[in-house]
């Protein structure tokens, strides 16, 4: 560890168990770790368990390991191991390989087996590393501590769990391998043979007694309490497996009191923030928030959450020194600050994604529902990169079931509230929007319709006119139908009476001396019978004339009409509209001709209005 990571050192631990570094900080547990200390002492196995979150392996590495250390009668040699989950995707070693892995490192003193000749086959190599541990420590008792030890359990039974259950049984009930003892026996024996030194000789004559002698070995498995049920796989191989018991229960009140006060009181330079004070009101809402409101028990692991939040972000971040109820604020917050600053290490799309997973299908009836990894990969699209980011946030926990799958789940029954707060947040935030979106485009429709309203109302209005266009026009026709029969029947007349001044001519021409007198008078009469149609013909142009006066003066009507409605629309800012009303009235008159003078004004007044 360089220098600047030596002073990123928190006083609370947070999500993550505590260390052995840690054990001035882990407080509420000395009756717990005292206890089992004891026990430890008694019994060559035991079981620790406990639900999860109450700090099972913070007591053994900050409680019951340090103890070991310190003690100065029943020394001992300890081994945290953890044999963790099995990942099918990848070789790696067994459960054996492992532990014998774990015995091979921190040998302090290499016996005389280290040199001696002796053939360590497969068979002898626990032994071997075990009888080097005795001789180092002086035949000190060898504790074997195996955390989550539930991980076992997702390894092949036949193949890994069976033969690893069978191993430890011969380390605890069988005796030392004759082939093993006779070897290492003779090479003790050639050693004393060509020794003079006395305190040599003794010191060998203590080696072969210890030979003989079986190494003090004890196992402590922890795990979950619902996981219990899988030791009894390995009943068969271990009888007294499920002989003594420790449960770790969650710490009283008063222990959460000190664990929450006490660590900031702690005066070293090694830590990252300077002391601080919680204020009595503060601590007390704190406990209140982390009690189970079920059975009043706490969740150590959520108390870290808290504890953690307030060292880094208040008195790290913010330089309070004293954490009273203002600075704290609300507790909820800082789980949904926990689950949003796990959600922040992903993208915008793998955030979605895993965001409506975890709310809609990871929390149901206020209840963790667990996952198959595969499932969620499959189903819900979840990458293993993000399964992964989630789980070493502790957002999520992985564990392998019986059956061999990797299990994700939420990491604790605190973070259902605060995510479950969030995700209706989210969902009320998203109604919300998805109102907002509804209401615009229900006013873009309401805004359409009643354009569209309008325009149809333009158009009855239209059509209203045109049908009394039209029927102005169908008149003007029928008047224009009746001067024309009144025309016809003029010339028939006109006709009738030429074809009569014919046959008068015929006998004016026969009897021309004797009705001369006559037919002037025929000559008179005829000429005032033509002045007298050609006045009717003029009343009939004069008719036509007003008739088409009359249509245009409608038109007229119609546009100003049309451009007045344009104007009141104009005035409410729809200046689109209104510009469809000013093109329709310039439309109507221009079936007005430019040479009839009454549309001429109102024309210019659309003009200027349609090019602003």
């Amino acid at each position: 560890m360089n220098e600047e990571q030596a002073i990123e050192v928190y006083r609370y631990p947070g999500v993550t168990p505590f260390s052995t570094e840690h054990k001035e900080l882990l407080m509420g547990r000395e009756k717990d770790i005292e206890a089992f200390y004891q026990l430890l002492t008694l019994k060559q196995l035991i079981i620790l368990y406990g639900k999860s979150g109450y700090g099972k392996s913070s007591l053994i590495n900050a409680g019951v390991i340090p103890k070991l250390v310190e003690a100065e009668t029943n020394k001992s040699v300890y081994f945290n191991i953890r044999l963790y989950a099995k990942n099918k995707e990848k070789k790696e070693p067994s459960p054996i390989e492992k532990l014998l892995e774990k015995l091979k490192e921190n040998v302090l003193e290499q016996s005389f087996l280290h040199h001696a000749k002796i053939n360590i086959t497969d068979e002898f190599q626990l032994w071997y590393w075990l009888k080097n541990h005795q001789y180092a420590s002086n035949d000190a008792a060898i504790i074997l501590f195996f955390d989550q030890f539930e991980e076992l359990f997702s390894y092949d039974k036949k193949e890994e769990i069976i033969p690893f259950a069978e191993l430890l049984g011969k380390m605890l009930f069988q005796d030392l391998p004759h082939d093993f003892l006779e070897d290492a026996y003779q090479e003790l024996w050639k050693a004393k043979e060509k020794e003079t030194n006395p305190e040599r000789l003794q010191a060998l004559d203590n080696d072969i007694s210890l030979l003989y002698k079986k190494p003090n070995i004890k196992l402590v498995f922890s795990l979950r309490s619902d996981r219990l049920s899988l030791l009894n796989q390995l009943t068969d191989y271990l009888p007294n497996l499920q002989q003594n018991y420790y449960e770790l229960n969650p710490i009283s009140e008063n222990a959460a009191r000190l664990a929450i006060t006490q660590p900031a009181q702690i005066i070293n330079e090694k830590f990252t923030t300077p002391e601080f004070v919680f204020e009595k009101e503060v601590v007390e809402t704190i406990i209140k928030r982390v009690k189970n409101t079920h059975d009043g028990k706490i969740d150590t692991a959520t108390l870290q959450i808290i504890c953690r939040f307030i060292e880094e972000q208040k008195v790290w971040k913010e330089k309070k020194l004293s954490i009273t109820g203002d600075v704290l604020g609300d507790i909820t917050n800082i789980f949904k600050n926990f689950y949003q600053t796990s959600l922040s290490k992903l993208n915008k799309e793998e955030k979605a994604i895993a965001s409506q997973t975890i709310e809609e299908k990871f929390i149901q009836n206020n209840q963790r529902i667990p996952f198959a990894g595969d499932h969620l990969k499959q189903e819900y699209h979840l990458s293993q990169t993000v399964l992964d980011e989630l789980e070493k946030s502790t957002l999520l926990r992985k564990e392998r079931d019986t059956a061999g799958r990797f299990i994700y789940e939420i990491g604790h029954d605190t973070l259902i509230e605060p995510i479950y707060e969030f995700a209706e947040q989210r969902k009320i935030a998203q109604q919300l929007k998805i109102q907002e979106l509804e209401k615009k485009q229900l006013a873009i429709e309401i805004q359409n319709k009643h354009k569209e309203l309008e325009y149809q109302r333009l158009q009855e209005e239209i059509s209203k006119r045109q049908a009394i266009q039209i029927r102005q026009e169908l008149e003007a026709q029928k008047l224009q139908q009746e001067l024309d029969k009144q025309k016809q029947k003029e010339q028939e007349l006109k006709n009738q009476k030429l074809q009569q001044e014919l046959d008068s001519r015929k006998k004016i021409t026969k009897i021309y001396l004797s009705v001369g007198v006559l037919f002037l008078f025929l000559i008179v009469w005829i000429y005032n019978l033509w002045r007298t149609t050609e006045s009717e013909k003029e009343k009939v142009e004069q008719a036509k004339e007003n008739a088409q006066k009359t249509l245009y003066q409608l038109y007229y009507q119609q546009a100003k009409t049309v451009k007045d409605n344009g104007d009141n629309i104009l005035r409410n800012k729809d200046v689109e509209t209104a510009r469809y009303y000013y093109d329709s009235a310039n439309v109507i008159l221009e079936k007005i001709p430019e040479t009839d003078s009454i549309a001429t004004e109102l024309k210019s007044e659309l003009q200027k209005l349609l090019k602003k």
